[in-house]
């Protein structure tokens, strides 16, 4: 298992640190690569680190398994917890594959009395 934090990419962000950790997990789904961990040149050595515990040094290619997913924890300052898992799309999108301009429309979405011109 490979472990990371945002922390170390962009520091602390208070009450935004759950988004960032799970825009993170999004990116690295998409891009099937883990980010290296910054600093971690001599990571810390009471933990456990082992075969099936590892912090990237180094980006890294997502490992091969059937489904590809990512686990994120937050911890509120009042002491809120939020855990979630995702989970990669079946197959990452080509170019071809994504929607054109004339299907990313944000006011088609809307009633039309709350569409703007």
């Amino acid at each position: 298992m490979l472990v990371g934090s945002h922390k170390a990419n962009i520091g602390y962000l208070e009450a935004a640190s759950g988004a960032a950790g799970l825009i993170k997990a999004a990116l690295a789904l998409a891009h099937r690569e883990v980010p290296a961990h910054p600093g971690a040149a001599e990571p810390e050595p009471e933990a456990p680190w082992s075969d099936t515990l590892r912090l990237p040094r180094e980006t890294v290619a997502w490992p091969a398994a059937d489904r590809l997913l990512a686990g994120v924890s937050a911890v509120g300052f009042s002491g809120t917890q939020a855990h979630v898992l995702l989970e990669a799309a079946a197959t990452p999108r080509t170019a071809e594959d994504r929607p054109g301009p004339e299907h990313t429309d944000v006011r088609s979405y809307w009633a039309e009395q709350n569409r703007w011109t």
